[in-house]
């Protein structure tokens, strides 16, 4: 049986409920304090199709733009691939967001985590998104938003 990690709030969401495959422009938006309307025009201008996922280049760009913090941890093709485009090393192998939610470092701060088809928020400790999350899904990519607000 698989368990599920259930969100504390769903946070910003897009208010018409058109937007779709929009994860990375939430948990932007819930770390930053960006309204979703800016964030969508922040992220269609690095090549972010209306109602598609957001290209791992360019959430990269975006979420450094603002000052976030990149950590990569994985060994796999998606990890290759990050380490391409943005220069970034591994740090050490994926972890689960179970054990990534029990360590003390992500207990306080806000943070973006990425697994291999999803993104989202974490401030201080507690996810933030519109749906539950497995236990056991692995975490490539962390962004970690420094202290003072960046709007």
């Amino acid at each position: 049986m698989t368990k599920y990690i259930y969100p504390v709030s769903s946070g910003v969401t897009d208010e018409t409920s058109e937007d779709t495959n929009d994860c990375a422009l939430r948990a932007y938006c819930n770390v930053t304090g960006v309204s979703f309307k800016d964030a969508q025009i922040r992220f269609a201008k690095q090549g972010r199709k209306y109602r598609k996922g957001t290209q791992y280049k360019a959430l990269h760009t975006i979420y450094t733009n603002v000052g976030m913090q990149p950590t990569l941890m994985g060994f796999t093709r998606l990890c290759e691939y990050i380490q391409f485009v943005s220069n970034l090393k591994s740090t050490g192998s994926a972890r689960t967001l179970k054990s990534m939610l029990a360590d003390p470092k992500y207990q306080t701060g806000k943070y973006v985590f990425c697994t291999a088809r999803h993104a989202m928020a974490i401030v201080n400790g507690k996810i933030i998104d519109t749906h539950n999350n497995k236990s056991s899904n692995r975490v490539y990519l962390v962004y970690t938003m420094p202290e003072v607000s960046i709007q």
